[in-house]
């Protein structure tokens, strides 16, 4: 296991933000670190390129300007959780304090899904399973980027009018 006390984040691999058509596609656990160097996100990914060609938290970084991302590289995909949850705890990062610190003290509701087919939704439990993620969880992030991006497309719009 890592000890995050040990963790010098400034020595990790990185790539600017801007950069994300070239992040790994390896499983790691990733930090945003502005220009500071204050750790303001951390994730979890077995695939870090595909997660970031659409992730929730990239706006927000790209107005804090000059962010990297670093990658620890984590070979056991099972111990990525694990890994994030004690690097989250010990860095506090800000943006971590939405959806991570809030289902720390309060349980994530457990949502009824109606999936169109069996097969449906034996798959989509299988990929939770795969990147060791709770189904409810993954819905709810979903939903969340889901608004976000209608939101996004509801403003260039009316901008586009004006």
């Amino acid at each position: 296991m890592i000890n995050p006390k040990a963790l010098d984040v400034k020595t990790l691999p990185w790539l600017p933000l801007e950069e994300k058509a070239a992040f790994p596609k390896k499983p790691a656990i990733y930090f945003a670190i502005d220009s500071q160097g204050t750790v303001q996100y951390i994730g979890r990914s077995v695939n870090v390129r595909h997660r970031w060609g659409s992730h929730h938290k990239y706006d927000v970084l790209s107005e804090i300007g000059n962010v990297k991302i670093a990658y620890l590289f984590v070979d056991t995909v099972e111990l990525l959780p694990e890994i994030e949850a004690a690097l989250i705890e010990w860095f506090d990062p800000p943006l971590n304090n939405s959806l991570t610190n809030a289902s720390k003290k309060q349980p994530i509701p457990s949502l009824k899904i109606n999936f169109p087919s069996r097969e449906l939704k034996d798959k989509f439990k299988a990929t939770c399973a795969l990147n060791s993620r709770n189904m409810n969880e993954v819905i709810i992030e979903f939903v969340m980027e889901y608004i976000e991006q209608q939101e996004e497309n509801s403003s260039k719009k009316g901008k586009g009018t004006a």
